[in-house]
């Protein structure tokens, strides 16, 4: 691929670097890259500890959440009557 073709990350990076906030923000980005400074903190071996159980339990109730209501939608575009089958199951339950 030639430098002067207009595809792909040459088209992408011309047309932010035509928006002058888009620059700015770029020139920012990348002068903060490359001039790194020290980080004066520290980060106890707990903390991961912490943001994984965090993480677990956030996906523990999306998964939940989505079954929940999944079922809910699966459930009203089944074939037959609801309340028959609500029903049907009621009966089937008492006996």
């Amino acid at each position: 691929m030639k430098i002067s073709d207009k595809s792909g990350i040459f088209r992408m990076l011309g047309t932010v670097w035509a928006k002058p906030h888009a620059r700015m923000a770029l020139t920012v980005a990348c002068a903060a890259m490359v001039y790194p400074s020290t980080a004066h903190a520290y980060i106890d071996p707990g903390s991961g500890s912490v943001v994984m159980s965090t993480l677990l339990g956030l996906a523990a109730a999306v998964a939940y959440t989505f079954k929940k209501y999944f079922y809910k939608i699966k459930r009203v575009f089944r074939k037959g009557d609801v309340a028959q089958d609500d029903a049907a199951k009621d009966t089937a339950n008492k006996d």
